[in-house]
């Protein structure tokens, strides 16, 4: 698609929920997954709203049926205004339902994140983790009418779930510029998002401090958003490719897959393409690398590492990425013999 989709409105902090005034004659639902305190969240809708608004706790994210059956539920209910709050996966969920509602009526989508990084907030990808393969949809009916990143609550990540969410941000404006379904937009948003947020936050002081200001706090919100519309038509690439199929064998996260193969599909389109990275702030690399080796400090990435190091693993694991969509979508044919060498040539 050679357009570009955003979403209508964004807010940040608690004046951000004043999004909610718009609405007209509402009949609201909140929706959110459970492995955080979401009351607070849950507190201030019904304090702006001037309204007790019923709360559905999601448990399983990943079941197509449970869909259903809340779409069917929330239809009949002639729900006008549909707030979420979750992770990816509770979001991609939800996006399905309000999808399912919208083909019957008009309803107002809110979306307000407990993590930051993914960019599921601004795409219009939905994935689900069913039990054999990830279901991947685009459908312009997933984009939310508004998004508030409530600093509040995000405060209470830790440095780690920043980071990662980060090197998943990057990946998403990165991926874009060598997409086939990129547009012209996208060739300056992409490199200015990341060159904007490299000038902003000086990954030093990160990596020694607690975050505690907001304003770094909302740089980190931003380029969440940044990379979700950077993803939102151009889909994702090489490094979500390798990744989904590492989840798979492996079963580990996606930020932890992510993180790992990010550095070689880098050195990849840089043999491919000497020009890669002409347009991207001279320290980005350098401050991508200083982001990786904390991540490992953090994450476990011994399984992946077990993987590539097995030859037949390894090809397996190429094998799986083949058919992933995001493999598709990469603008020229793959060199796999030369991906295959900087994945086997990156230490951690």
């Amino acid at each position: 698609m050679k357009y570009q989709n955003f979403v209508e409105k964004v807010g940040f902090g608690s004046k951000g929920y004043s999004l909610f005034l718009k609405e007209k004659k509402i009949n609201a639902v909140f929706i959110s997954g459970v492995t955080a305190n979401y009351s607070i969240i849950h507190n201030k809708i019904k304090k702006i709203l001037k309204n007790d608004i019923p709360w559905l706790k999601i448990r399983n994210r990943n079941n197509v049926n449970e869909i259903n059956k809340i779409s069917k539920i929330l239809i009949n209910k002639k729900i006008s205004l549909v707030i979420v709050s979750g992770g990816g996966s509770i979001i991609d969920f939800s996006k399905n339902i309000v999808r399912s509602i919208r083909t019957k009526s008009k309803v107002s989508f809110y979306i307000i994140p407990s993590r930051v990084g993914s960019g599921a907030e601004t795409s219009i990808s939905s994935i689900i983790n069913l039990s054999n393969k990830k279901q991947i949809e685009i459908d312009e009916n997933f984009l939310p009418n508004g998004i508030i990143y409530d600093l509040d609550f995000l405060l209470t990540l830790s440095k780690k779930d920043l980071i990662a969410g980060s090197v998943d941000a990057i990946t998403h404006c990165l991926e874009s510029l060598s997409s086939i379904n990129k547009n012209d937009y996208l060739d300056f948003f992409s490199v200015s998002a990341i060159n904007h947020f490299i000038q902003e936050i000086n990954i030093n002081k990160f990596l020694k401090k607690k975050v505690t200001d907001k304003k770094i706090l909302k740089e980190y919100c931003i380029l969440s958003f940044n990379g979700g519309i950077s993803q939102n038509n151009a889909g994702s690439g090489l490094c979500h490719a390798l990744a989904h199929s590492a989840e798979k064998i492996t079963g580990l996260p996606h930020a932890t897959c992510v993180s790992f193969f990010l550095i070689p599909v880098i050195n990849y389109s840089l043999k491919t393409n000497s020009k890669y990275l002409i347009k991207f702030n001279k320290k980005f690399k350098s401050d991508l690398f200083k982001k990786i080796k904390f991540l490992n400090s953090k994450l476990n990435f011994k399984k992946i590492q077990s993987l590539i190091s097995n030859e037949d693993k390894l090809l397996q694991l190429i094998e799986m990425a083949k058919q992933d969509p995001c493999w598709k979508i990469h603008n020229k044919s793959v060199k796999v013999n030369t991906l295959i060498y900087f994945i086997k040539k990156f230490k951690i």
